[in-house]
């Protein structure tokens, strides 16, 4: 095999939850298509690709509750996904997500 050179993929799809840019009760829906891992001034995170209805690629970011929830989903799942609120914590105020899925519901 020949030399090649390795070139970063990153998935520059809208970010749907979007600090101060999403609403109590804002849905999305689709196939979770990917998992990706990135480095930023914060240290390490998760972004979750989700293709909607019509193609579209859209990015859920990682925080803490997404995280726990999508650790539960196989790629490839449709997947529900609708921002609850709030909660408190100790170390401040932490988005809430009611997420389902359905492992047999599988992207082409």
């Amino acid at each position: 095999m020949a030399r090649q050179e390795a070139i970063a993929s990153y998935d520059n799809s809208e970010v749907w939850n979007k600090k101060g840019e999403i609403s109590v009760g804002d849905k999305l829906e689709g196939f979770y298509i990917e998992h990706q891992t990135f480095t930023s001034k914060f240290g390490e995170g998760d972004a979750y690709i989700i293709l909607c209805e019509g193609d579209v690629k859209k990015k859920i970011m990682g925080q803490a509750d997404i995280r726990r929830k999508f650790e539960q989903i196989p790629v490839g799942s449709y997947v529900w996904v609708e921002f609850t609120g709030f909660k408190e914590t100790d170390n401040g105020a932490m988005k809430e997500y009611k997420v389902e899925f359905d492992p047999d519901m599988k992207a082409d």
